[in-house]
């Protein structure tokens, strides 16, 4: 009797280990974003030694750039660096994330959380998958189970867990803060004196909260100890963010589109297996449903509170509000089973709920990856899985690959590739810098800059690349706005060319410049 009760549990691990396993392999060929290819270049060169806001002008806050930094470490300057460590770091919290679901809902619930969570979260994208506010919510996945495991424990120095993992993800998007306040209305108002009384909650909540502004100003000292000008950091990650979300802010109406397309096109079967199940756990009335039930729910609530923050309607800005879903789905699977001695039309219709998610899942799985699975089972090659990328600037990711190695050939050591657009995945694999701060030409091009701020940084852009005289420029030609007012690092970049460089060819929408 004992084997046969443990042999379905021991059927479901093995599939978790097998689908976490394919998961990982296939969401490793996706090449990065063109934006995570900027966040690799400022992590490489955090790791070669630039002083963050100095060496490179970004407006991410800091720590997006140790991340990355981090995955470089370990990894190196590849096309799947950033792939294969953030699998990892989502692996690491859907276990802490499973363990809660284990203590909320029961071992159900937490094994479909494993296994369900990481196909779904490989199958959003490579502009979903691995952007910052996704990510941040793998951090709050842990933060979570910090908060509960200290509640249960009647702990409150387990809340120190919580508080630093909520700093950490503020100090990757500053919106993520948000969370902090939410679990403390969760605490004080959903958790039953029962449970734990006030005055416990209230500690509790004095713990996290102590330790979330420990956490983000040791950050911060942490920046200073890496030489960084909090001025610059100030004007790169505030005061310019401010001016662009006030300048590129959407309507309303875009953003409850972008938020129903995404929740009722693009995520239906979760999103309506998170309301069933939620409506279900509730409609138990077990003790202490409320703070079980509407834990993750908070998370949710934060993700919507980041979007809207955000101002700009895209759809990876919903990437917390997405992480939180898929475990309210998983605790709506927890509750189903197929026991023994069921009635035969309960158990089809336990079987076909059960079945929702498995389909659905497996239908974007095989959707997103046709020509991972092509390449690698030998009937594509290399360059043409990556010829279906983007890299930015009209460059697939074979091109950009084909050209770094081609110009890391050509450039010694120590010498620069100036990247006027967004193709830093030439730099990265390249190994070779910008002669700039400002890899990303975005941030000096923007007309409604601050004279103060445009002013100085078009300054330095031009005496940073006349001083480091890069041996090649791959320039987006098309990125030579002469839309007055013109930019002065656009007037400046155009003479420079004209005077010091050979065109040599066009690589997507940029033009290739070699030194004379």
């Amino acid at each position: 009797m004992s084997g046969a009760r443990t042999r379905p549990a021991t059927l479901a691990w093995a599939a978790i280990a097998v689908v976490t396993l394919a998961s990982g392999v296939l969401y490793a060929t996706l090449p990065p974003s063109p934006d995570q290819w900027f966040l690799g270049y400022t992590g490489w060169r955090l790791a070669e030694g630039d002083v963050p806001y100095t060496g490179f002008a970004d407006g991410n806050w800091p720590g997006s750039h140790w991340l990355h930094a981090l995955s470089v470490l370990l990894l190196g300057n590849t096309a799947y660096t950033w792939r294969v460590f953030d699998f990892a770091l989502m692996v690491i919290a859907v276990a802490f994330a499973a363990a809660t679901a284990r203590s909320l809902w029961g071992p159900r619930a937490g094994r479909w959380l494993l296994g369900l969570y990481p196909p779904l979260y490989v199958v959003l994208g490579r502009w979903f998958a691995g952007e910052r506010d996704i990510v941040g919510a793998h951090l709050l996945f842990v933060a979570i189970w910090f908060y509960w495991s200290g509640l249960v424990r009647g702990r409150a120095r387990w809340q120190l867990g919580t508080g630093a993992l909520i700093a950490l993800a503020a100090l990757v998007k500053p919106t993520f803060a948000a969370f902090g306040p939410l679990l403390a209305l969760h605490c004080l108002g959903a958790v039953p004196g029962s449970m734990r009384p006030l005055r416990e909650r209230i500690a509790h909540v004095a713990v996290a909260g102590a330790a979330a502004v420990g956490g983000v100003l040791a950050g911060f000292a942490a920046l200073i100890a890496e030489g960084a000008d909090l001025r610059q950091f100030w004007e790169l990650a505030v005061q310019s963010v401010v001016i662009r979300y006030g300048s590129d802010t959407v309507g309303g109406a875009t953003f409850l589109s972008m938020a129903l397309q995404n929740f009722l096109r693009s995520w239906h079967f979760i999103t309506a297996g998170a309301i069933a199940g939620l409506a279900a756990r509730l409609a138990r009335r077990e003790p202490e449903g409320a703070a079980r039930n509407l834990l993750f729910p908070t998370l949710w609530a934060t993700g919507i509170v980041t979007y809207l923050a955000q101002g700009q309607a895209l759809g990876y800005t919903l990437g917390v509000a997405y992480a939180a879903t898929v475990p309210i789905l998983c605790s709506g699977l927890g509750l189903l089973s197929l026991s023994p001695g069921m009635p035969r039309g309960r158990a089809v219709a336990v079987a076909a709920l059960l079945a929702v998610p498995v389909l659905g899942t497996a239908k974007k799985w095989t959707g997103e990856f046709r020509s991972s699975v092509a390449w690698l089972t030998g009937r594509i090659d290399a360059a043409t899985h990556y010829g279906a990328f983007g890299a930015g600037d009209g460059m697939s990711a074979a091109q950009a690959m084909a050209l770094a190695a081609e110009l890391k050939a050509a450039i010694p050591p120590g010498g620069t590739i100036l990247v006027w657009g967004r193709a830093n995945v030439v730099n990265f694999l390249a190994e070779r810098p910008q002669p700039t701060r400002f890899h990303h030409n975005v941030t000096i091009m923007r007309r409604y800059l601050p004279a103060r701020l445009a002013d100085k940084w078009n300054g330095w852009f031009r005496d940073e690349v006349t001083a480091h005289a890069p041996q090649a420029c791959v320039v987006n030609e098309g990125e030579l706005d002469g839309t007055p007012p013109v930019p002065p690092s656009i007037t400046f970049l155009e003479r420079y060319l004209g005077e010091h460089y050979r065109r040599v060819r066009t690589v997507g929408e940029s033009g290739l410049y070699l030194r004379r």
